[in-house]
């Protein structure tokens, strides 16, 4: 991760796959997003993002990412779920 973004915790909770799995995902969840930041965001410190998908079953993993980033960066948009 580089210094665009910070992130202090992370919770995931997707059923189905194993922790090395989980950790790929996330890596993947992570690259989409920085991805499509704006190349010059204004600093800004969220205390959360709470983002919470309904995955149907037999989803590829790339497609559950791809579901997962849009869905963060969505949060991060004027009036997105951030506290």
């Amino acid at each position: 991760m580089n210094d665009r973004m910070q992130i202090g915790e992370l919770v995931r909770r997707v059923p189905g796959i194993d922790a090395q799995q989980a950790r790929r995902l996330v890596d993947e969840v992570l690259a989409r997003i920085q991805a499509g930041l704006p190349a010059d965001p204004k600093p800004a410190t969220l205390r959360r993002i709470d983002v919470r998908l309904q995955i149907p079953r037999g989803l590829g993993r790339e497609a559950i990412g791809e579901r997962i980033a849009r869905a963060v960066l969505d949060a991060l948009q004027p009036g997105g779920r951030h506290g």
